[in-house]
């Protein structure tokens, strides 16, 4: 077997690249390396960070590969009844609408077009697949089976960090169960002893958590109080899965949908008065519950899980690994799935609706609890002697060594006859319309956006859409009983008939129908008006309109609040403003030729706006105020305004607009909040991009620090200090000419103001392009000159250090000395984009921009961008 040469495993995943799974993934690769095998990663997550293997990112719904890929000569056929199964639980699955379904049709060719190059360019001699569930997930294996290619759904184990092979671990499971009563004979429970300890100690979770501390301690008191506290988790289901299908029975014995079964437990739980309801509902669940929320029942999705459980005395869930956790903290469960842990008696078990009440009352008593307490530690234990349950190494049960292993026995042998990345390359030619990102050094691939497809593949998509509406609907009304439809034309007659009070309360069952919400919206809008409740209908209408700002019900209730005079004007103009502030419109400009094209179609606006900003000003100079949007801030704020740095124009005194227009609160003057906004805008991941920007004891880079707190800044502070250390304060020493920064470290470089004062310019240019990573980008500001085609230097300095003086002496401040001042040997002129082109970067343009509605006033300002290639 040659170095090159390896046979491929390859891994399907959806889960997020966290901390725990990095170090889990790269440990396989390192241990199937060992065995003569590649690891390919295909990924739906963020953040390639650290991992040591190819990645493949991929879409996670199927209406994802429409937009993401593209290819011309798709094999077309009509779809059988079981793809439309899929696509519409995949719309479902994604909280999507039946307006969208034939990009979901489109979806699904795609993907299976996808997924079947895939095998064929890759050769994979085994492949995991992540859950058993996703639509694409279960595609993916139907191409594999019938390829021949062994392949098994992987996913996440019962606790965070450790992985299962699902449907054998469930066989084994229940072989074990059959057992159970010889397997306790022979135990010590050790193992279970083990687990547990392992389980308190891991303190990180499955998903992302938050905590309501405020409701921690309403429980606490009502606790105090006597109640009893029950908690129910629900789960992420589908009302797409057929009756016959495992999963439908796995998430519940008594319900089709988790809505059905939070009602049905909520009035159980209300014929009690000792009983208190916590509602925790799958994080990926989007469903409003808030309608079966009293004194007694709360919904909540932040809530520590492990405090949550704590304080519970009883758990209602379904198929969900929290059922593990609970055992472990030895509470009562009442299993309303058929889980693994079905067969071994370690839970309640309601048979029906109609024993329900009983069982409840059983978990509540802990009748027998002893037993199922002591059956769950044989369940743990039967867990541990899987063979096919594979934990972190860190923990007690079966190590990596063991998935090692399995991979081994069970895959095929063939050897591939190119290396891995020759065929990821294949692969790519074949399957993309437009050529991916690739590094081979860092071994990661990404995809890039392609044109839709424009084909419909079903003749009867209209009748498809129809029946999926159906069902939608069919699904949310599980909450109030009774479809959305029907409370709106129910709640629209009693507003004729004056009967407000019951209008209002069927609209707000309403508004946990997404179809309905804006019809139910704008009726209580109308109802609060006619009650003279003037400030509920403006949030109504407020509410509408941020969902669909052409409403025009939404429009006509507003215009009736305005023209009536039923709000304050002023009030009504600042929120509109905050809800309806405009895209902020950049002009991208190439050349000096293209500038003054440009100007020449803009010399009428030019006038406009410079008669606007003189009738701004006050008789005589004095402070005065400007009323505008904060990006930054994200509110309406009076700009301050004073004539620091102010010039004559027409014999009038003119604030310096860019320097001044400050808010109040972020304290950021005009220049500076455009400057935040076009970072906002046009780098859309700046939060977790790598940074550098050429200042660090300023408050814009503090205001930057709090979006990106891994940001780098630097001062240039001489030869005080080393190049690249920092100084007693935490200020890092940086001359721009020559970064101590290694090459492709950063995905952004910010300058403002700084390339002036270097006499050796060019050679910084130079600098920003080398510690740019590929697609890099560099983001800066200088004293511009849009008229003149060459730059203007003003000074220069010779071998020797002295300075010779062209122009008279320009002195800008020094953040790093209030007493000093920086020498501008440079106004720049339209060569500047001539010079960043011969500095390396692929493109380089000015944006320029002006809006009156963010205070962005006194001339448009312009930016400057230089794009590495790739």
């Amino acid at each position: 077997m040659t170095q090159s040469n390896k046979k491929t495993c390859i891994i399907c995943s959806f889960l997020p690249f966290n901390k725990e799974y990095k170090k889990l993934w790269n440990k396989i690769s390192e241990l199937l390396g060992k065995q003569g095998f590649e690891l390919l990663f295909l990924s739906s997550s963020e953040d390639y960070e650290e991992l040591e293997f190819p990645v493949i990112k991929i879409p996670f719904s199927l209406k994802g590969f429409a937009e993401n890929f593209g290819h011309a000569d798709l094999k077309k056929s009509y779809l059988d009844e079981d793809d439309v199964h899929l696509i519409e639980r995949d719309i479902f699955w994604n909280n999507d609408s039946a307006d969208n379904y034939d990009q979901y049709i489109n979806g699904f060719y795609t993907c299976k077009y996808f997924y079947t190059e895939l095998v064929k360019k890759i050769k994979p001699s085994l492949v995991f697949v992540w859950g058993n569930l996703l639509p694409q997930s279960l595609i993916f294996k139907e191409i594999l089976e019938n390829n021949n290619v062994p392949s098994f759904f992987l996913e996440r184990g019962f606790f965070n960090g450790s992985l299962m092979i699902e449907e054998l671990l469930y066989n084994e499971l229940n072989t074990f169960a059959k057992d159970k009563n010889n397997f306790q004979a022979k135990t010590s429970f050790n193992n279970y002893e083990r687990l547990k300890e392992f389980y308190l100690k891991n303190l990180s979770s499955k998903y992302p958590e938050y905590h309501d501390e405020k409701l921690e301690l309403i429980l606490q008191q009502k606790k105090k109080e006597g109640f009893k506290v029950i908690t129910f988790y629900g789960t992420h289901d589908s009302i797409f899965f057929p009756e016959d299908q495992i999963y439908s029975r796995q998430i519940s014995t008594l319900f089709k949908y988790t809505t059905e079964a939070a009602h049905f437990i909520t009035e159980e739980v209300n014929k009690n008065p000792n009983l208190i309801l916590v509602i925790k509902p799958h994080p990926a669940d989007k469903n409003d519950y808030s309608s079966l929320e009293s004194e007694r029942v709360f919904v909540t999705k932040n809530f520590f899980n492990r405090r949550l459980i704590e304080i519970s005395d009883l758990i209602i869930i379904g198929n969900s690994t929290i059922q593990y956790e609970v055992l472990l903290y030895e509470k009562p469960i009442i299993l309303i799935a058929r889980s693994s842990l079905y067969e071994y008696d370690a839970a309640y078990i309601p048979q029906s609706k109609e024993d329900f009440s009983s069982i409840l009352n059983e978990a509540l008593a802990k009748s027998a609890f002893e037993l199922k307490l002591n059956n769950s530690k044989i369940f743990f234990g039967s867990l541990l002697k899987s063979h096919i349950y594979f934990y972190t190494e860190e923990s007690p049960g079966k190590n990596l060594d063991d998935f090692t292993d399995f991979v081994c026995k069970n895959a095929k042998n063939d050897i591939p006859d190119s290396n891995l990345y020759e065929r990821l390359n294949e692969f790519e030619k074949n399957i993309f319309i437009q050529s991916q990102i690739s590094d081979n050094r860092n071994s990661k691939f990404r995809i890039v956006q392609t044109d839709h497809l424009k084909d419909k593949f079903h003749p009867h998509l209209t009748l498809l859409k129809e029946q999926l509406e159906r069902k939608l609907v069919n699904y949310y009304s599980y909450l109030p009983k009774i479809s959305g439809d029907d409370l709106i034309r129910e709640a629209e007659n009693l507003i004729t008939e004056n009967s407000f009070s019951e209008a209002r309360a069927l609209l707000h069952k309403a508004l946990n129908f997404p179809n309905y919400k804006t019809d139910a919206l704008n009726d209580l809008a109308y109802i609060e008006i006619l009650e003279e409740n003037y400030l509920q209908a403006f949030d109504n209408i407020i509410t509408v309109l941020q969902t669909n700002p052409k409403d025009e019900i939404a429009l006509s209730n507003l215009s009736f609040l305005v023209e009536n005079n039923k709000l304050d004007n002023s009030f009504v103009n600042d929120q509109l403003t905050k809800l309806l502030r405009p895209e902020l419109q950049l002009n991208k400009i190439s050349s000096f030729a293209e500038s003054l094209e440009y100007e020449r179609k803009m010399s009428t606006e030019y006038q406009e706006r410079k008669k606007f900003e003189l009738e701004l000003l006050p008789n005589n100079p004095s402070d005065f105020s400007y009323t505008g949007y904060c990006f930054v801030c994200e509110d309406v704020v009076p700009f301050k305004v004073d004539f620091n740095y102010a010039y004559q124009l027409d014999g009038k005194l003119v604030p310096n607009w860019r320097e001044r227009l400050v808010c109040p609160n972020c304290e950021l003057n005009n220049r500076l909040r455009l400057t935040y906004h076009t970072i906002k805008t046009i780098f859309n991941d700046f939060a977790d991009a790598s940074v550098y920007i050429t200042e660090q004891m300023t408050g814009f880079y503090q205001t930057l620090k709090k979006i990106n707190p891994d940001i780098i800044g630097s001062e240039f502070l001489g030869e005080a200090i080393p190049l690249g250390s920092v100084d007693d304060s935490g200020i890092r020493n940086e001359n721009f000419t020559k970064l101590t920064f290694e090459d492709k470290k950063f995905d952004y470089l910010i300058s403002l103001e700084v390339l002036e004062h270097i006499p050796d310019y060019k050679q910084a240019l130079k600098e920003s392009f080398r510690v740019l990573r590929p697609n890099g980008k560099f983001l800066f500001t200088v004293p511009f000159n849009k008229n003149s085609k060459s730059n203007i230097v003003r000074a220069k300095i010779d071998e020797n250090g002295i300075i010779t003086h062209l122009l008279p002496p320009e002195y800008h401040g020094d953040p790093v000395n209030d007493s000093q001042s920086c020498l501008c040997y440079y106004h720049f002129g339209w060569e500047l984009l001539d010079e960043l082109k011969n500095a390396g970067f692929k493109d380089a343009y000015a944006l320029t921009t002006y809006s009156k509605e963010y205070g962005y006033l006194g001339g448009e300002q312009i930016f400057f961008v230089a794009e590495k290639g790739d």
